[in-house]
């Protein structure tokens, strides 16, 4: 979305504002629905403001395109481990893990 676009919907639902993108852009509520998909958006979650729905969705279907590029599956819900429960490798040396403090 541009910034302009952005600071035309303000604080809004895309409920209210979706119809005045679609008038903006002379394009159709299918046609922007087909581009909002594209961006791994449900359309109808933005249109009934259904907010729940729509970043459950969304981190679905993101997720899916993680575990897609990663060959594996991702890491869903919390994490569990803490670094520090991390082995390091055989190529690394303690000293390299802890750079970050070292800049403190």
């Amino acid at each position: 979305m541009s910034r302009l676009t952005n600071i035309k919907i303000g604080g809004r639902s895309p409920a209210v504002y979706l119809p005045g993108v679609e008038k903006e852009a002379q394009i159709t509520p299918t046609d922007l629905d087909a581009i909002l998909r594209t961006h791994a958006i449900e359309p109808s979650h933005l249109r009934t403001a259904d907010f729940d729905a729509f970043f459950q969705t969304r981190t679905d279907a993101l997720l899916r395109l993680v575990d897609v590029a990663m060959g594996k599956a991702a890491i869903r819900g919390e994490q569990t481990e803490l670094p520090e429960a991390f082995e390091p490798e055989p190529d690394e040396h303690e000293d390299d893990i802890d750079l970050a403090d070292e800049a403190a």
